[in-house]
């Protein structure tokens, strides 16, 4: 997160880089001391303090708008430094989205359309008629699906139409967030979208 720094917590050390990677500071990471939102590590370093907070909820990222589990405060010295972290994986895996929305339009009524994002970097699911599978592919700034490999039953002519918008656009996804509700909206380059929940 700007101003450019990272920390990276360790079971055994804790490493923080600052100013875009020009100051290093390590030391063993402590026990942390934990509250019912939160867990603390206190330590020192460079004969200063060293203060990591990790809060248990929701954060997105200022830069990139990327969703992650977590909101962390690093205290060192005179300075705070404020960012998200945590694996944004975890925000879409552990059960089942349901989409209710392609391309601002709905869907048709009473059908079905689901995603379910695999610890194994595969995501799946019913696209209206078919059940299909694609890969899955998070960086520090997006999301990308690869195109979907799906059976091949027939279905109702509005079915199979909802079925080809929704693999197209899935097949286009960038990036994804979370909004205020906890639905999961997946966005195209070109500000299409696809809104599912739990």
């Amino acid at each position: 997160n700007e101003p450019g720094w990272r920390l990276d917590l360790g079971a055994e050390s804790m490493t923080l880089l600052m100013d875009s990677g020009q100051t290093r500071i390590e030391a063993p990471t402590p026990a942390p001391e934990r509250g019912p939102d939160a867990r603390r590590y206190r330590a020192s370093a460079a004969d200063r303090p060293l203060t990591v907070t990790v809060f248990d909820r929701r954060c997105d990222d200022t830069m990139t708008g990327m969703p992650h589990p977590n909101a962390v405060v690093v205290e060192f010295g005179d300075r705070t430094l404020n960012g998200c972290g945590g694996d944004p994986a975890a925000l879409l895996q552990g059960g089942e989205w349901v989409v209710e929305d392609l391309r601002g339009g709905g869907i048709v009524d009473r059908s079905r359309i689901t995603l379910n994002f695999g610890s194994d970097g595969r995501v799946a699911g019913r696209a209206s008629c078919n059940r299909y599978t694609a890969a899955y592919a998070l960086s520090g700034e997006g999301l990308t699906i690869s195109k979907a490999a799906a059976t091949m039953m027939a279905c109702a002519p509005s079915l199979m139409q909802q079925e080809r918008l929704f693999l197209d656009l899935l097949a286009q996804v960038r990036r994804f967030t979370l909004d205020a509700t906890g639905a999961l909206v997946l966005h195209t380059a070109d500000g299409r979208t696809i809104a599912a929940r739990r």
